[in-house]
């Protein structure tokens, strides 16, 4: 196939990366182009990758070119529904509730929706839940995304010199993603010597960042340690994950991230909010731990319980393991996803345009 693909970004939050490395498996055995992100506020990093792949990033295309578009996310549905008029579409709606945040606030061309030939989502819970009053007739499948399967350099990072309890989060600093019921969980740890390692870029809500950032001076003491490290590649996260004691999700609104299934694959201890389609992988005392949604206190218990028994750390870290290979192949992702794409291409066939 002649696969077109295009993202709203190609930094290293979760809906590009995860796309990168579908494009990337892909390319090994189909043409696959990457439209040049239209957002003046991406930074990039994943354009260097593009081009180690050989995967071409441009500006413009020739629709007629290619048998298919991938578009990623709802942010581009602008361009998923023009695209329609000429090609077929699989469009990979990756949000959760904020997508339906974007769409009552007109962020989302919902005659896109009519427009694609197939909708792909990563859950059922996000399809059935969140996105059916929009897809009227149009198909949509369910595709699980792929476990990663980066290695560990085996080094330590740096920052985790120190012989406390080293907890670590991912996502860009928000409300949505919870860093502050983090936080808030940390300063209930009396009498234990932990390090909070916050691993994401800032979110372009100022006034969330400074709220998040003030509540960590508040929290930090001798024995509380709050570090912001910002948006690392992805190497160096790998790194903090494999040498981290515990992960922290605290989510309140996420699908079964990605972050979830990067930490699983590192064999670290995960710790989730119960949002969503999360308990779906994370069972609450066999592949992790969970605590309900915006509670500081139960996140606290179960930190408290990890902390307490590196036994159970370890038991809860292998299951974890075993439970995203088992369920999340990254193969088996790969090849739903080439499906998906031939279903768009033969179900535009069907109709005859």
């Amino acid at each position: 196939m002649k696969i077109l693909a295009a993202c709203h970004r190609l930094d290293w939050t979760g809906a590009p990366l995860i796309l990168f490395r579908l494009l990337r498996a892909l390319s090994a055995r189909h043409q696959v182009t990457l439209l040049e992100p239209r957002d003046p506020n991406d930074g990039g990093p994943l354009r260097a990758l593009y081009e180690e792949a050989g995967i071409p990033v441009v500006e413009n295309v020739r629709p007629g070119d290619f048998d298919v578009l991938l578009a990623n996310t709802l942010m581009t549905s602008q361009l998923a529904r023009r695209a329609a008029r000429d090609l077929p579409v699989l469009w990979w709606i990756q949000e959760p509730m904020n997508g339906l945040h974007a769409i009552r606030h007109g962020a989302v061309d919902l005659e896109a929706f009519k427009a694609v030939d197939l909708v792909c989502t990563p859950t059922t819970w996000q399809r059935d839940r969140l996105y059916a009053p929009y897809l009227g007739d149009t198909d949509s499948i369910v595709v699980p995304y792929g476990r990663p399967s980066d290695e560990p350099s085996g080094r330590r990072p740096p920052e985790m010199v120190d012989d406390g309890f080293h907890i670590i989060t991912l996502g860009y600093l928000s409300r949505r993603k919870g860093q502050a019921i983090a936080i808030e969980a940390l300063g209930r740890l009396e009498g234990r010597h932990v390090h909070l390692h916050l691993l994401g870029s800032e979110t372009t809500a100022p006034d969330e960042t400074e709220t998040i950032r003030a509540l960590a001076a508040g929290v930090e003491s001798a024995d509380h340690h709050i570090h912001f490290h910002g948006a690392r590649p992805q190497a160096e996260i790998v790194d903090f994950l494999a040498h981290g004691d515990a992960f922290v999700f605290p989510t309140l609104d996420d699908l079964l991230s990605i972050s979830i299934l990067e930490a699983m694959s590192q064999r670290i201890c995960v710790i989730a909010s119960d949002f969503g389609a999360i308990p779906e992988l994370v069972v609450d005392g066999e592949t992790g731990l969970l605590f309900p949604k915006a509670d500081a206190g139960a996140l606290a218990a179960k930190l408290a319980t990890v902390i307490d028994d590196p036994a159970l750390r370890r038991r809860l870290g292998e299951a974890g393991y075993r439970a995203a290979a088992a369920k999340h192949d990254f193969d088996d992702h790969v090849t739903a996803m080439e499906g998906g794409l031939r279903q768009a291409i033969a179900s535009r066939a069907a109709r005859g345009s």
